[in-house]
């Protein structure tokens, strides 16, 4: 009785209380220049808090403890874009937010709000991967907009966090969340095929890749070309040849890289995005002529790799129109791969489970005759299967003969039941 009295007088006279391995942070100075800062100003009003942080690895608890979604709070005469933990029925009383992290964190902070005029209680409380207890934090005089932060202990990540204002009726709020990292991804994605160089009696292919950065952060990273055996490709890109870039994309800008449609030497193979920030990236096959004009483009999606992929191919003699895969070893390993081909009922015809037996870094490109002989010379519309024992990057091409050629005309991204 006596320890309890102690600790509920400790937490009266200070302003905050940790137990456990969890510390306080005392300001967001303490965050280094790798914390991933993400600002909700930018996200959506009314939409799951889940949804819109999933590309950072953040994922927010939806049920019992209360349903997180984006919603504008109204403060000191500031409109504030927060996060908060809306109840499913009743009032938040008791209840608690609860965050977690893909990628555990060493330290978590953010901006508190709906905390009253005269301020509030807030307490964190962090778990590790196995669910086990970090620590607790209970920090009182808490004010609207002030910055909280904790910090775990050596050894430990954070995997999940949770906040709860205690008895308090009004659900938490958070703004302006920075997060350290225990060791932080990159964003890595593929182009499963680029192509530079002559088409004779046509002119020739050239490849662009369009790089959106989706964040409010500065996107820095890399952009590597690999040869279809695995080593580095020399690529002509804006003028530079090199088999790395560099990438420096501000928030919500866009960096476009384009090879220079040579009409003397052919270049293809695979490349990869590294960005340490969320990027879109699509890549575009451009066909021109002689004089650079444009015959045809084609978008080609950039893929993170899974180990089975499914997608609809067609072959048409008549227009010229065929079907074919490109598909890079990403695993780091060798890999074992068959191809299986679906006729439109879903029957099973025929499985190559030699084109695709690829050491690391490995890619192929071939169209549906050279994946199954008996289709040279014949119409077909199915689907293909790739299963592989390690992760690859895929995307169907078509291409067809237009008069001017054969060109590709389109591509369709592989599907799959992975994430």
């Amino acid at each position: 009785m006596k320890k309890i009295v102690y600790v509920l007088m400790m937490m009266t006279i200070f302003p905050a209380w940790a137990l456990g391995s969890l510390t306080e942070v005392a300001s967001r100075n303490q965050f280094s220049s790798q914390a991933m800062r993400i600002n909700f100003e930018n996200l959506t009003t009314g939409t799951k808090a889940a949804d819109q942080l999933a590309k950072w690895g953040v994922s927010f608890l939806d049920g019992s403890q209360g349903s997180p979604t984006v919603e504008q709070a109204y403060e000191w005469g500031v409109l504030t874009t927060v996060i908060e933990n809306t109840p499913p029925i009743g009032d938040s009383s008791n209840k608690q937010m609860i965050i977690n992290f893909s990628n555990p964190a060493v330290q978590v902070g953010f901006n508190t709000y709906n905390l009253g005029s005269s301020g509030g209680t807030v307490t964190l409380t962090a778990y590790d991967a196995q669910n086990g207890l970090i620590g607790t934090l209970i920090k009182n005089g808490v004010d609207n907009a002030d910055f909280i932060a904790v910090a775990s202990g050596a050894g430990q990540g954070i995997s999940s966090l949770h906040i709860s204002y205690g008895t308090s009726v009004e659900p938490e709020q958070i703004a302006d969340m920075s997060i350290e990292l225990a060791d932080r991804p990159q964003f890595i994605s593929y182009l499963a095929q680029f192509a530079d160089g002559p088409i004779p009696g046509t002119g020739a292919l050239q490849t662009t890749l369009l790089i959106t950065n989706l964040s409010d952060s500065t996107a820095t990273g890399s952009i590597e070309f690999f040869k279809s055996n695995g080593s580095t490709e020399s690529v002509n890109v804006n003028g530079t040849v090199s088999d790395s870039f560099d990438l420096e994309i501000p928030p919500y800008s866009a960096r476009t890289f384009s090879t220079p449609a040579s009409l003397t030497t052919l270049v293809f193979g695979y490349s990869r995005i590294t960005s340490s920030v969320p990027v879109a990236a699509v890549g575009i096959f451009r066909t021109v002529n002689t004089s650079g004009q444009i015959i045809s483009e084609a978008g080609l999606s950039l893929e993170q790799g899974a180990y089975t992929y499914v997608g609809g191919v067609k072959q048409e003699l008549a227009n010229g129109l065929n079907s074919g895969i490109a598909v890079a070893n990403i695993s780091g390993g060798a890999i074992n791969a068959s191809i299986e081909l679906y006729d439109e009922d879903g029957d099973l015809i025929s499985t190559n489970v030699e084109l695709l037996q690829l050491e690391a870094g490995e890619h192929r490109a071939v169209y549906l005759p050279e994946m199954f002989t008996q289709l040279a010379g014949q119409d077909f519309s199915g689907t293909i299967r790739v299963v592989s024992s390690g992760k690859v990057a895929g995307v169907i091409l078509r291409s067809a003969n237009s008069g001017a050629g054969d060109v590709v005309i389109s591509s369709l991204p592989f599907g799959t039941m992975e994430e």
